[in-house]
């Protein structure tokens, strides 16, 4: 039987959590009831050692996992357009539309980025068992603008390791609901899934922490590059055009953030206003720049992205503030 084995480092966010319900927080799909057993068969290990799943987990220690691989699931090929800014046998960036899903899952099980690259790549779904294949982060749908795929399983595993040690340079451009001041600065605040709406994620600042719930550190920088109004008739709107960098990558990270500070992303039906600002069909959000070094060679790459004509038409539309 082929077996899998990966292994993650526990964050300040887990400390004192039991090591089953940081494992099933990880591992999803696996219940919990699935982590306990290959706790109990001696299958995750913590720091090298058998645990059990009541241990209660520290900062910086490293869990392993064994398990059985899964079976192959089957990606059905999808032909269509796609923006493809730089290629090469190791990875790939592409300009991913908005409304384009990342992989399959409910309520999305084809056409999605993956199914598109299996039609590009035949031979890409040997990379892995799974609908992620080489998937090494991922966009929101309705989130356009830059993303680096993996075309092999050792670029894979370099690209992982960038992101996991954050040396990636993740950049976004965004239009904000108000002047937001100061002019730049950095949210420093954890994210968690939230208590009552198990589809968003919620800011947890210090102090807020609500048992049971996984909290993780979050980082994003943000620099406000213009200051807006909406033209007449009517009252003139602020909006901030603004620049993000990411530290992190957390579900939903930046509309939640700019939600936090009380500046929502334009267009955002979840974290912002239930009707938008513009007459915007998606949140105003766009992955504009993207750094890494390349696994292979070490050149380290920068690339941007222009906004799209769905978010360059709307902010054509207003005026400089005074």
């Amino acid at each position: 039987m082929d077996v899998q084995q990966l292994s993650f480092r526990t964050e300040l966010g887990d400390a004192g959590l039991r090591l089953d319900q940081v494992c099933a927080s990880r591992l999803a799909p696996l219940s919990r009831t699935r982590v306990k057993a290959l706790v109990q068969e001696g299958s995750i290990l913590v720091d090298g050692r058998p645990s059990t799943p009541s241990f209660r987990v520290n900062p910086g220690q490293t869990v392993t996992v064994e398990m059985p691989a899964p079976l192959a699931e089957t990606i059905e090929p999808w032909s269509t357009n796609l923006s493809i800014v730089f290629e090469d046998e190791h990875l790939a960036v592409i300009d991913k539309p908005p409304g384009l899903s990342m992989h399959p899952g409910p309520g999305h099980p084809n056409r999605t980025l993956v199914n598109a690259l299996v039609h590009r790549w035949p031979d890409w779904h040997t990379l892995g068992p799974d609908s992620r294949l080489g998937l090494v982060h991922r966009l929101d749908m309705d989130t356009s603008g830059l993303v680096v795929v993996a075309r092999t399983a050792a670029a894979q595993v370099k690209l992982q390791r960038q992101f996991s040690e954050r040396t990636v340079g993740k950049s976004y451009t965004t239009l904000l609901d108000g002047w937001l001041e100061p002019q730049s600065g950095t949210v420093d605040v954890p994210l968690g899934r939230h208590p009552r709406w198990h589809q968003r994620q919620a800011a947890f600042p210090a102090g807020s922490a609500v048992a049971g719930i996984r909290i993780r550190d979050a980082l994003t920088d943000f620099k406000v590059s213009r200051y807006l109004v909406s033209r007449p008739p009517g009252l003139q709107h602020p909006f901030s055009l603004t620049d993000l960098r990411l530290h992190t990558g957390r579900t939903h990270q930046i509309r939640v953030h700019m939600a936090w500070l009380g500046f929502p992303v334009v267009g955002d039906r979840v974290y912002g206003l239930t009707k938008p600002r513009l007459h915007m069909s998606r949140q105003f959000l766009h992955a504009s720049r993207l750094s890494f070094d390349h696994p292979c060679t070490g050149e380290h790459m920068t690339f941007q992205s222009d906004l799209p004509g769905d978010l360059a038409g709307p902010l054509a539309g207003l005026d400089p503030a005074d």
